[in-house]
């Protein structure tokens, strides 16, 4: 068995992600840490722990991390 910190902006992937490391019978998930990426900090942390409650597994520690990145400026794209 595998012990996995997951770090992410959940997003649709990462959710999916998530879904993958909490059924694979090989992978103890230790916790999740969510960034800013294509979305907003409190948006992939929101994403993040609506994921655990609709897989049953709150029990994972979930932490919020940076909102912005270390090296550049954030940069969002709208396809609309």
């Amino acid at each position: 068995m595998k012990d996995i910190l997951l770090d992410c902006d959940p997003g649709h992937d990462d959710m999916v992600a998530i879904m993958v490391a909490l059924a694979h019978p090989e992978i103890n998930l230790l916790g999740i840490t969510t960034v800013a990426g294509n979305q907003t900090g409190d948006k992939t942390a929101l994403n993040a722990a609506k994921v655990l409650t609709l897989c049953r597994a709150t029990h994972i520690p979930l932490v919020r991390g940076s909102d912005v990145p270390i090296l550049q400026e954030v940069v969002r794209v709208s396809l609309l």
